[in-house]
């Protein structure tokens, strides 16, 4: 049975469970690596990473990141543009980030790409 299409981008965010984060890494080579989502509100996701991180290390030299959200059916996903940065350090070497979107688009089930407006997010 297929999973029902949200009714909205906004909705699906609020729902999804992973991110991809993708940046340039330490030698300028494309990373991407899969996360789990902490939360998403107002077109800013969240998620808790170690500082030592491939991925960590980018956002503290580049904040620009690319931010693909989804959950187990890849029929429909959001994906973005957005600045990076750290937002708390915590014990143990971890910290945790956050992720502003700025363009944003999705796929429906179809496979087709529609531009979102951020403001609706």
């Amino acid at each position: 049975m297929a999973a029902l299409e949200p009714t909205s981008p906004k909705e699906f965010l609020q729902q999804a469970t992973h991110i991809i984060v993708a940046v340039v890494d330490d030698e300028g080579k494309p990373w991407a690596v899969p996360l789990g989502l902490k939360s998403y509100k107002h077109r800013t996701f969240q998620w808790f990473s170690a500082v030592d991180t491939v991925h960590s290390r980018a956002i503290a030299r580049n904040p620009e990141v690319a931010v693909t959200a989804y959950m187990a059916d890849p029929t429909y996903g959001v994906c973005a543009r957005a600045h990076a940065k750290k937002q708390l350090t915590l014990p143990g070497g971890f910290a945790l980030y956050s992720a502003e979107i700025y363009e944003a688009w999705y796929n429906t089930g179809k496979r087709i790409k529609t531009n979102i407006d951020v403001k609706d997010l």
